[in-house]
């Protein structure tokens, strides 16, 4: 069955007695006249993808996967069925949800929920050199065992191999994300899309042009595995981090109000202009009860110490004293920081 749509005719998804499923482009009518019976539906033309403009994702099969995969999008929900036997070795069985993007990228979602059909079976986001089934690729999953897996291929057809956590480490819902910037890819998960654990980093050669999108593998080609992924986005090189951080905190309307969302500005009314709250790790729109900077005597001194967010390390802070709050200095400071990744504590 088929229907005619803008002068074009577009295949039903699925056909049910009288009932008619199909996908309609963003820009359609929200009128659709059946040919098969002369009945009217209403139908809403379904949102984009989240993060990604005009439906431009591809839902693709990679490695000949025995059942095709799927995918559906509800507002920022995304959901993926497909089989395959693996992300792994030299070539992948899996569904893809792609799009093409270029140059210095962030991709980043997270994983609300995945069919343990095996325990390794994989949901997370992927780069990709093209849509071979052996092709180079950089991904970070969760697996249905509670794995965090970053996986790089560097060579068509070449072996996968893996940074992994042992079972268990964490629980769904989860985020993943990988930052490409220029050859150098670099994964990361988070159970709160806020603060990032660093996990395993590549030097993969791959085209400027790349695959990107969420990739999902039941691990069991007879059984289909179903994931449901949110806030699907992918940034560029601009600014990601603070883009990043502003999408996880404010609405759209509030994204178009400075008065809230501005730099200088400080909607919880806690003194942290939303500058501040963005380099502490700090949530701008909660007057939070834990103390900014942490005091402490040292060697007949004070010791103030402060943690800085793990996306804000291209930013430096100072701490600066004033005996008429008019004059600032910060003779007499010496300033420390701690190895660990993401959390350097000034002093």
């Amino acid at each position: 069955p088929g229907l005619v749509l803008l002068d074009k005719v577009v295949v039903a998804h699925s056909w049910s007695n009288n009932q008619l499923t199909v996908l309609v482009p963003a820009t359609a009518s929200s009128t659709i006249e059946l040919i098969a019976e002369p009945a009217v539906i209403e139908v809403n033309p379904p949102p984009a993808p989240p993060g990604v403009s005009n439906s431009s994702l591809t839902v693709t099969t990679m490695g000949g996967a025995a059942m095709p995969a799927e995918a559906n999008a509800t507002g920022s929900s995304i959901t993926v069925r497909v089989s395959g036997t693996d992300i792994w070795g030299q070539s992948d069985s899996f569904g893809f949800l792609q799009d093409t993007e270029d140059g210095a990228i962030e991709v980043i979602a997270r994983i609300d929920s995945l069919t343990a059909t095996d325990p390794l079976a994989k949901s997370g986001v992927m780069i990709r050199g093209s849509l071979d089934s052996g092709s180079p690729n950089i991904l970070i999953a969760i697996t249905a065992s509670g794995r965090v897996t970053f996986q790089e291929r560097l060579a068509s057809g070449a072996i996968t191999t893996s940074q992994r956590t042992d079972e268990g480490t964490v629980t769904l819902p989860q985020w993943v994300r990988i930052k490409r910037h220029g050859n150098t890819f670099t994964g990361y998960y988070s159970s709160d899309g806020i603060q990032w654990i660093e996990h395993g980093t590549s030097s993969a050669t791959l085209p400027d042009v790349v695959h990107v999108g969420i990739a999902v593998t039941s691990h069991e080609d007879t059984t289909p595995a179903q994931s449901v992924v949110t806030d699907y986005k992918v940034y560029s090189a601009a600014n990601p981090h603070t883009d990043r951080w502003y999408d996880a905190f404010f609405s759209t309307a509030e994204l178009e109000n400075v008065s809230v969302s501005g730099f200088k500005a400080d909607p919880d009314a806690d003194t942290l202009v939303n500058q501040l709250e963005y380099f502490l790790g700090r949530n701008p729109l909660i007057n939070e009860a834990t103390p900014v900077i942490v005091t402490s005597a040292i060697n007949g001194g004070v010791r103030f110490t402060y943690d800085i967010a793990n996306d804000a390390s291209g930013l430096t802070g100072y701490l600066k004293w004033s005996e008429d709050l008019v004059t600032w200095s910060n003779t007499g400071l010496t300033y420390s920081s701690e190895s660990t990744p993401g959390s350097p504590t000034l002093t």
